[in-house]
């Protein structure tokens, strides 16, 4: 039985792989690249890839309840304060990083997905 479901541990991966892959991975910068490769592979596939709904805020799409949980609003479960930390960086701003330790489980994602996720990272 699994203790989390294959898309949160594909949000989770995500996550890890944008906060390592990108130069400064601040929460808004995060939320655009989740939708974006969350969007573009429903546009090729009919599915998004975390199963996560998107609302319009005024920087852009974001998915509330990853919001929540990564800026301390709320627990909802998703477990990302085991693999991901805020660091302050300034007065308004805070860095997103990937724990000590914490490892990309690429075999969570289909190839299409982990060739997207690169591409999510060039791209944008």
């Amino acid at each position: 039985m699994r203790l989390i479901d294959i898309k949160t541990e594909k949000l989770q991966n995500a996550i890890v792989y944008f906060t390592r892959h990108t130069k400064f991975c601040g929460i808004t910068k995060l939320m655009k690249l989740l939708y974006f490769f969350d969007f573009i592979h429903f546009r090729q596939t009919g599915k998004s890839v975390t199963g996560k709904n998107y609302f319009a805020w005024e920087n852009g799409p974001v998915p509330v309840d990853v919001w929540k949980e990564l800026s301390g609003k709320e627990d909802i479960g998703l477990g990302l304060n085991r693999k991901v930390t805020l660091v302050p960086k300034g007065e308004r701003f805070k860095q997103v990083m990937a724990k000590q330790g914490v490892k990309i489980d690429r075999d969570v994602f289909s190839e299409r997905e982990f060739k997207l996720l690169k591409q999510v990272v060039d791209i944008f």
